[in-house]
């Protein structure tokens, strides 16, 4: 019988022995770890109130072609981008058909090489003293002059007048005034009346002109003489120049209505739609495209009454969005409505809170959370309060050593905003598991 004991015990000392073994040897299974890991680090507590809204891209384009050329339809000759494309600043984006623009600027080109081929050279213009003197006689006195050019007038009417009067003294002939009568003589001495007025008014007109032709061969002398002391242009000069810069103008013109054939990028972003396409008619003053900038970022999100006149600008804020869970973005807050809106009697403010970024690709209008605080408290090891567990005996946290979760107990103090301090248990560094 006590052989029998012996051997039952030995038995079950080799089975305790084994499964020992077996424990031992067999790779434990590692615990899956569902969650965020953060890192403990010192903090300071705050106040805060929570705001919802959407994240919003403020800075963004609704592009179309610009210039005088908004005034015309035109067809599209080349779209070079798709929705959702990167771009960056001065990235031609589409094309216009400059074939009647190109036109225009090669005869504005072509005016422009005749002005300036036709422009007054200096030494043309050391000519103008000869060619004044030789035209006007400039040397001469004034009222001679003048007098010379008014005889010429004055003369033709004469000769005018010395006709009408033959034919007077022929009128008054016997035999003639017998056949004519007074009626005739009459006539006769109203023309000689109207050619005498004629005569002096030419004379006068005459007088005018040569006075006004001697004043400019004055001025042109005076050009060319001031030209040759090197103090001033002639007036042909000066024209000519004139002439060129209306050109000049033109020109300039018409490279601008070349570029407001091209559609080019303002900033670096993303082309957010395209409404063209090659070969479209196209009235200039629609929107093409929309260009957006996601480098820049905040979220529209509102408050309630209660709250409103707490929130200031420039206070931080913690946002948080519903499409990526457990992770936390950095904010400010850059302007508070001051008139709010009701709905449904309720008063609530618009906040904007400007996003620091972000480091990752986000989509405009993501649903967002945002903590703002108002106020700040005291330097301490804070975690989220979901990072504390209860147990019958100690609060716990679950903190990740090498992989591995270990439960800690910790002593807990002040709980605010959602956050837990701790005051014994866990240290700065170490890493836990928040669920």
């Amino acid at each position: 019988m006590k052989r029998l004991a012996g051997v039952v015990i030995g038995v079950v000392l080799l089975l305790v022995v084994a499964l020992a073994l077996y424990n031992v040897l067999t790779p434990k299974e590692e615990e899956k770890l569902e969650g965020e890991i953060i890192t403990i680090e010192k903090s300071t507590s705050a106040k805060m109130v929570n705001a919802s809204g959407n994240l919003k891209m403020p800075h963004y384009s609704d592009l179309h072609f610009t210039g005088e050329t908004t005034l015309m339809m035109k067809t599209v000759e080349e779209v070079r981008v798709d929705d959702g494309d990167l771009v960056k600043k001065g990235d031609l984006l589409a094309v216009l058909d400059s074939e009647d623009t190109e036109r225009a600027s090669e005869k504005t080109k072509a005016n422009y090489r005749k002005e300036l081929k036709g422009k007054v050279s200096p030494i043309d213009a050391t000519d103008a003293y000869g060619k004044v003197k030789s035209k006007y006689d400039v040397d001469n006195n004034y009222e001679d002059w003048v007098r010379e050019k008014r005889f010429e007038v004055y003369k033709t009417s004469m000769d005018l007048l010395s006709a009408s009067n033959e034919r007077i003294v022929t009128m008054f002939n016997p035999m003639h005034y017998r056949l004519d009568g007074p009626i005739t003589i009459t006539t006769a001495l109203i023309g000689w009346q109207a050619n005498r007025s004629s005569a002096t008014t030419k004379a006068d007109k005459a007088h005018i002109v040569a006075a006004w032709e001697y004043k400019e061969a004055m001025e042109d002398l005076e050009d060319a003489l001031a030209f040759q002391r090197g103090e001033k242009k002639p007036r042909d000069l000066r024209h000519a120049e004139e002439n060129l810069k209306l050109c000049e103008i033109s020109l300039e013109d018409v490279k601008n209505d070349l570029e407001d054939t091209k559609l080019i990028a303002p900033f670096d972003g993303i082309v957010n739609r395209v409404d063209i396409r090659e070969g479209d008619r196209l009235d200039l003053a629609k929107t093409v495209m929309v260009l957006v900038d996601p480098s820049e970022l905040e979220v529209e999100a509102v408050v309630d009454e209660m709250d409103a006149l707490k929130v200031k600008a420039g206070q931080k804020a913690v946002i948080t969005l519903d499409a990526i869970p457990g992770r936390r973005f950095k904010g400010k807050i850059t302007s508070v409505e001051t008139m709010g809106g009701i709905e449904a009697g309720v008063v609530t403010y618009e906040v904007k809170i400007e996003m620091e970024d972000p480091g990752m690709e986000l989509k405009d209008n993501l649903t967002a959370f945002v903590e703002i605080i108002i106020e700040e408290g005291k330097e301490a090891l804070w975690v989220p309060s979901e990072a504390i567990e209860m147990t019958e005996q100690d609060p716990v946290v679950s903190v990740v050593v090498n992989g591995e979760v270990q439960k800690r107990s910790v002593l807990l103090g002040e709980v605010s905003g959602g956050m837990t301090e701790i005051l014994d248990g866990a240290l700065e560094g170490e890493e836990i598991l928040v669920r």
